[in-house]
């Protein structure tokens, strides 16, 4: 493959950080779910800055009004799939 004592010589690229790439807009969009976005018939809606604090009012809207007390990997996909960017709350 290589003769011996050939010197071999790497590239390495530093790429930008992603915030580099997109908008400051994009990367700073709340993140919005609904019932109605995973197939509920129920009104609730909610919104926040990140999707953690989106899915701690999901849980408890899940806890409160649909009696679930416990959230499988399913209910994470499903919803994480359906979270959409938006805005402002």
């Amino acid at each position: 493959m290589f003769a011996e004592g050939e010197m071999i010589i790497f590239k390495l690229e530093v790429f930008k950080p992603i915030r580099h790439f997109f908008p400051k807009e994009v990367l700073n969009m709340a993140k919005s779910l609904s019932c109605k976005d995973v197939g509920s018939d129920c009104d609730f809606s909610a919104c926040a800055k990140t999707e953690g604090e989106l899915f701690d009012k999901v849980k408890d809207h899940a806890r409160k009004d649909h009696n679930m007390n416990e959230f499988s990997k399913d209910f994470y996909d499903k919803a994480r799939s359906a979270i959409r960017d938006v805005e402002r709350c």
